[in-house]
């Protein structure tokens, strides 16, 4: 932020708690460092991640499947996307879409499975692919330079999967150290939320 040239650290906590500090502070006054601490979560927080368009928006992702999303202007009151209700599975991995048009857009993946497209400016679902086995998904990233491919991992390395084609998904390629794939969406879709969540499946990532 422009009063903090350093900029902010923030640490996910086994707790749930999301806690900050002033990175600046850090080198030069370390007791001084620490800015706040806000628990939402009712579990572990496994994921991170601030936006990387606009830099005062914060996600985090974890155990039960929970999703919330921070503005630094007003910490202690963030929103969750997705349902109350806790869900069976944690969420392991979550990236902001890079698209200069889209930053808006987020992507989680879960251990059970499932990656799921996130429209934050709707505070909604738009997408859910699951994969054939249930494999639990490791990571996820979008593609820098276009903001319609995503690529994500599992965590066996000994026994690849590789995405088939979809009507709105196309497989790109698989890498050579981790079980991953390119996803190609059209870009209305992801842009005004016309995907119906859950309902395009494909049968392996």
């Amino acid at each position: 932020t422009a009063d903090r040239s350093r900029g902010i650290i923030a640490g996910a906590l086994e707790n749930g708690s999301l806690d900050l500090w002033d990175a600046e502070k850090l080198r030069s006054s370390p007791s001084d460092s620490f800015m706040s601490r806000t628990t939402k979560h009712s579990g572990a927080i496994k994921t991170v991640q601030f936006n990387h368009s606009k830099h005062d928006l914060l996600a985090t992702a974890g155990a039960k499947g929970e999703l919330f999303i921070y503005d630094l202007n007003n910490i202690a009151n963030p929103f969750r996307l997705g349902g109350g209700a806790a869900r069976a599975d944690d969420f392991e991995c979550l990236d902001w879409n890079k698209g200069s048009k889209v930053p808006h857009i987020l992507a989680t993946g879960s251990s059970g499975g499932f990656v799921t497209i996130w429209d934050v400016r709707q505070k909604k679902e738009n997408l859910t692919l699951n994969n054939y086995g249930r494999k639990p998904v490791s990571a996820v990233a979008w593609d820098p330079d276009v903001a319609t491919k995503l690529m994500t991992a599992i965590p066996n390395d000994q026994d690849p999967l590789i995405l088939t084609s979809s009507v709105f998904f196309l497989c790109l390629g698989v890498c050579k150290t981790r079980a991953c794939c390119f996803l190609a969406a059209r870009t209305t879709a992801l842009l005004h939320g016309t995907l119906t969540p859950a309902s395009h499946t494909v049968t392996s990532l």
